[in-house]
């Protein structure tokens, strides 16, 4: 699995911007060939819960070492843990 960032042009009335965005993606041998399927959209930033994790059945230490990924524990405990 891996963070993909997907820039998506918009024109607004200042002028034109980029937006981006965050999934996170796994390959998957499909038909012969691999395939890539968005697992998760984190949204603007690289952040995933630990409700998204649980809710989707993910292994939380696979995505430890996912590469600009950051996990973020509870509103109660400060800060977020992972790959940065």
């Amino acid at each position: 699995m891996f963070v993909r960032r997907k820039k998506i042009p918009a024109r607004t009335k200042q002028g034109k911007k980029v937006y981006e965005y965050f999934y996170l993606v796994e390959n998957v041998w499909e038909d012969g060939r691999t395939r890539q399927r968005d697992v998760v959209y984190l949204g603007r930033e690289p952040v995933i819960t630990l409700s998204q994790i649980e809710a989707r059945g993910l292994d939380l230490q696979e995505l430890k070492r996912i590469e600009g990924l950051k996990i973020e524990v509870s509103e109660d405990q400060e800060g977020t843990y992972g790959s940065s």
